[in-house]
């Protein structure tokens, strides 16, 4: 998680805030705040950062009411990330390309902006207890009065498994494309059987559903159920892997990419984690024949379980 998205999840908790909440009145607990028609192309304005006084943020009521909410979450964070400093104009068109501080602050402010709205461990825990994810997708878009394009940003980012998701225009073409997952729904795709002949719909769940009136399709990487039945040490239960598929050339990466998918990760209950850390290794064609091998689940389990106990102790 970014620092400034650590700030806004700090937020929520010392103003003891559950979503969704009233986010004016937690601005302006803040800084002051006015809605008037700008006669520039800009979507907010924050002045007196860092100064002595109370800030004062700006937002253009012409824009629709959920862009003005992501701008009013946007504005609050220059105001409360310490390093924000000055008068900010937010979204102005061209005028500021090629100045990085704007920018790298404009980017932050969306960062903030996005986990005060849809907070990561909010969307962790409705999708993790959900028994039907397109029902997930639409109530919790409902809930947040976000626009889709933010919604589908910050809910695919954070999924908690690889997902592919399409919008589909009337004729059912692919306008446009989100995912977590490396390679997932990657090349030219223009329409829903492009999608369906990309992926092997046998290991994804595929579901469909509707924010507004836009139509959206998406797959979800299956998990599977992994069950120890192999009592050897994994280093043993590798080197069999390595002798039957002429890998041991590999030895190095294959140890490599374990450990950097299960630190950070030990907050998983074992399948979850025992899935994503198999999922890191899918698209690897110079290690399929080891993947693929009829133990390198059990190498999966020893080696997770023994990373695992030594992160949670250190």
């Amino acid at each position: 998680m970014l620092s400034v998205e650590k700030i806004a999840k700090r937020v929520l908790e010392r103003n003891k805030l559950s979503f969704p909440f009233d986010l004016e009145a937690l601005v302006l607990k803040y800084a002051d705040l006015e809605y008037l028609a700008f006669p520039f192309d800009f979507d907010g304005i924050t002045i007196g950062l860092g100064e002595s006084g109370r800030p004062k943020i700006l937002i253009n009521n012409d824009r629709p009411k959920t862009r003005q909410k992501f701008t009013l979450a946007h504005e609050l964070g220059h105001v409360i990330i310490p390093w924000h400093t000055g008068i900010v104009a937010s979204h102005m068109s061209g005028e500021t390309e090629g100045d990085f501080d704007y920018e790298n602050m404009e980017s932050e402010a969306n960062s903030f902006a996005s986990e005060l709205l849809l907070p990561t461990s909010l969307i962790n825990n409705e999708f993790k207890n959900s028994k039907n994810y397109a029902s997930t997708f639409t109530e919790l878009f409902e809930k947040s009065g976000v626009s889709r394009e933010a919604f589908l940003i910050k809910t695919i980012k954070v999924f908690h498994c690889d997902i592919g998701c399409v919008e589909l225009n009337q004729d059912g073409l692919i306008t446009k494309k989100y995912k977590k997952g490396r390679d997932f729904l990657s090349g030219e795709l223009k329409n829903i059987y492009d999608a369906r002949n990309f992926i092997n719909t046998q290991d994804f769940h595929e579901f469909s559903f509707c924010l507004n009136t836009t139509h959206y399709n998406c797959w979800v990487v299956k998990n599977k159920e992994f069950t120890e039945i192999d009592n050897r040490a994994w280093r043993d239960i590798l080197s069999q892997i390595l002798d039957e598929t002429d890998g041991h050339k590999y030895l190095a990466s294959i140890n490599a990419i374990l450990p950097n998918q299960v630190k950070g990760s030990e907050h998983l209950d074992n399948q979850d984690l025992y899935n994503k850390v198999r999922r890191s290794y899918q698209g690897r064609l110079n290690l399929k024949d080891i993947v693929d091998h009829s133990l390198f689940d059990q190498y999966i389990i020893k080696r997770v379980d023994e990373l695992k106990l030594k992160f949670n102790k250190a």
